[in-house]
Order: C-alpha cells, then sequence, then structure tokens
C-alpha cells in the first residue's frame, strides 16, 4: 500500500481532531445541557453538532460525485490539490478564529427540530469516517 498523501493525511488528523473535541465537549453533560440554547435563536451544543452533520454530509455527497466522476474519466492527480479562489474565501469564513458574520443556515442543513442529543453525537462522529 503506498503512503498517503500529505492532504489526505492532514484531513484524516482534522477529521480525528474534531471527533476528539466534540466528544471532550459533550462528557459529562446531561441530555438537557446539550439540548440548552444560550439565547432565543441561538442554537445548543447538539443543534449545532446537527447543523455539521446536515451540512457536513452535503460536502462529503458532492466530494463523492468529484471523485466518482474524475476515477471514471481516468483521471489522477498530478499534484496537490489547491482550492479555488471562491473555495478559499468560503473555507476562510468557516475556519476559526470565529468570525462575527451572521447568515441563515441553508434549507436542509439546520438542526432537527426534536433530536436525541446522543445519537448527534455518534452521527457527527460517524461522519469523521466518511
Amino acid at each position: 500500500m503506498s503512503a498517503l498523501r500529505p492532504e489526505v493525511a492532514g484531513l484524516l488528523a482534522q477529521a480525528e481532531a474534531a471527533r476528539h473535541d466534540a466528544r471532550a465537549l459533550c462528557d459529562g453533560l446531561s441530555d438537557t445541557q446539550l439540548l440548552w440554547r444560550p439565547a432565543h435563536g441561538a442554537w445548543g451544543v447538539a443543534e449545532c453538532l446537527d447543523h455539521l452533520v446536515r451540512s457536513g454530509g452535503w460536502f462529503v455527497k458532492q466530494a463523492g460525485h468529484g471523485l466518482a466522476e474524475a476515477h471514471a474519466r481516468g483521471l489522477r492527480a498530478t499534484s496537490p490539490y489547491r482550492p479555488r479562489l471562491f473555495d478559499r474565501l468560503a473555507a476562510s469564513l468557516l475556519e476559526p478564529p470565529v468570525r462575527r458574520l451572521r447568515a441563515r443556515a441553508p434549507r436542509g442543513a439546520e438542526p432537527a427540530a426534536d433530536l436525541d442529543p446522543r445519537a448527534v453525537l455518534a452521527a457527527f462522529e460517524q461522519l469523521q469516517d466518511s
């Protein structure tokens, strides 16, 4: 088996760190605490994780389509992946440090109304394996 490309190894490390951070955040909190909202209109911890599962699942699906198409066309990477300008801008808005950007979540990425916090955490951890 060949060694992982550095960008792939980096993505796997980020996924593992996200799994660890989510578990550390949720361990010791009750379901009530995970569902608690800090302010009217704000999301609780479980809702934030559900949003990440829903939006992350969409991104994983899109990446899978792109990879399948590239594979079907016989395309192979010859250099490290370099995101386009729009993709870099979008990523910079979503990555720490958090900016005070307020926007509605896209339809389909809003958290469900009736959440099981433990199931949401398990789904988030499973997403990191995608």
